[in-house]
Formats: C-alpha cells, sequence, structure tokens
C-alpha cells in the first residue's frame, strides 16, 4: 500500500550540524523505491530549509515550512501561504521589547528586533544558523517569529494578542506562527493534493504534536521529551542510532536486507 509519510527536520532527520545518519539516507532512498510519498514538514522557513541541503537528498513529493505557514508541491508551486497580520506583529514586539526579549521576524529579509542575548546566540548556534541582522518592522510581509526567552515565560502577556498561536519549545525559545496554523492543518493541503485519507508522521519535538495526534501512525525519535512521546504509536530509537530505518523496519514500510 502506498503511504504518504511526513517527517520533521532537526532532530528527526537531520542533527544540530545538518549530518544524515547514512541509514537515514538509505532508509528515505529505499521508501522513494517503493512508490511510497515523503514530505517535510519543518520549523523552518524555506530559506533556512535550503540551506541544511536536505532538499538536494532525494525528489520530496512536499514541503511544509514554518510550521505549515507555507506548503509547497513536488515541484515547489505554493499550496497554501499563510501571513502574521502586521498589526499582530507589532503588537507582540512592543511587549518582547518591553520584557528585553529578542525576537526574530521571519520574513523576506529576516531581522532580529533587539541584539541578540547568551540565550539566542545559543539557540542559533544549536541549529547552525546565522543570526540576522538587528531591523525594524514596517510593512513586511510577516511569516513567522521567533522569541527567545527563559523556559519560565509563560507568554501569558502575548496570548491576548489576535492573529497568533504560540508553541514554546524545549530549548528557551518559542515559535509563532499565523492562527490556527500548525504543522497538522497543512498537512491536508498535500493529502487533498495526492488524495490520501491518511498519513504517517515523524518527529521530536513540541511543534509536531499536533502533528503526530492527527497521523494515522506517529513515530517519535527516542531522544524526544515525555510530552512528546506520550503521542507516538512508536517510540523508536534515537537520531544518532539509526531511529529512521529501525522504524521503517518495525512498520514494515521496509524488509531488512538478507
Amino acid at each position: 500500500m502506498q503511504e504518504i509519510l511526513f517527517f520533521d527536520v532537526d532532530g528527526t532527520l537531520l542533527d544540530s550540524q545538518f549530518h544524515m545518519a547514512e541509514s537515514t539516507k538509505k532508509a528515505l532512498i529505499q521508501l522513494k523505491q517503493n512508490g511510497h510519498r515523503l514530505c517535510i514538514a519543518t520549523g523552518r522557513s524555506y530559506d533556512s530549509l535550503l540551506r541544511t541541503h536536505i532538499t538536494e537528498m532525494i525528489e520530496w513529493d512536499g514541503i511544509l515550512c514554518n510550521n505549515g505557514q507555507l506548503v509547497l508541491d513536488k515541484d515547489r508551486r505554493i499550496l497554501f501561504k499563510a501571513l502574521i497580520p502586521i498589526e499582530s506583529a507589532r503588537a507582540f514586539l512592543k511587549i518582547a521589547a518591553k520584557k528585553n526579549y529578542p525576537v526574530v521576524v521571519k520574513c523576506k529579509e529576516r531581522f532580529i528586533s533587539q541584539a541578540a542575548d547568551e540565550n539566542t546566540i545559543l539557540v542559533h548556534r544549536h541549529f547552525n544558523n546565522p543570526l540576522p541582522k538587528v531591523g525594524t518592522l514596517d510593512h513586511q510581509e510577516v511569516e513567522a517569529m521567533n522569541i527567545y526567552a527563559p523556559q519560565s515565560e509563560d507568554y501569558h502577556d502575548f496570548s491576548q494578542i489576535e492573529g497568533i498561536d504560540i508553541i514554546p519549545c524545549a530549548l528557551n525559545y518559542a515559535e509563532v506562527s499565523p492562527k490556527g496554523v500548525s504543522k497538522a492543518s497543512s498537512i491536508n493541503y498535500l493529502l487533498q493534493y495526492y488524495g490520501h485519507t491518511s498519513y504517517i508522521a515523524f518527529g521530536d519535538s513540541p511543534n509536531d504534536i499536533k502533528m503526530l495526534k492527527n497521523a494515522k501512525t506517529a513515530v517519535v525519535m527516542g531522544q524526544s521529551i515525555e510530552e512528546v512521546k506520550r503521542c507516538a504509536t512508536l517510540v523508536t530509537h534515537s537520531i544518532d542510532q539509526d531511529g529512521i530505518m529501525a522504524a521503517c523496519l518495525q512498520l514494515h514500510l521496509l524488509k531488512e536486507e538478507t
């Protein structure tokens, strides 16, 4: 049976230095050869995703960026695009400035709202992402935002802002998306495009939870936090212990070589 599979990138397919295990590469190639459709579902923006070079490894059947804010088909044509309302972004940045939290605004020319603090630098280093220049919000189209704050921040002061959703992450930052947009909601555009009614998901992070909960089969990487593991149909090995290949074999998507 032909399946459609959605893979998170960081912590699922790639480690923090953009390295992919040889077993994972082999699994992706064999899955394609077996006729399955493979899609990316990442919190990265499209330009950030390209820097990982993962889009060059195989012919992907679809790409979701910024946690579903942008959906591309196999030919990189836009199936769906959402934006954060400009007034919502301005209100968010105003509160963040009062709290002295840096915010990276993802737009055509991404920028950071103030000088990066130590925490911001550490998060960018973890994801192997360059720090953008300090800038201001004028009339740019805002795709998404990242705010860098202590894990003790509950984001209550931001919760009254219309037009956004906030996902606190395992590290000291949170992802800000257009209201109602998630990996789970945007997967539906590719399901409809290809005529599927269900999917298999692979993930490791809080921004994968909705996608995992809505999947027919939810595979969670072994190094994930407990909150994410509770969504799993299958908890596989960690990313550095051939977790993708192990899951594909256990789910009989691939056969053990003899």
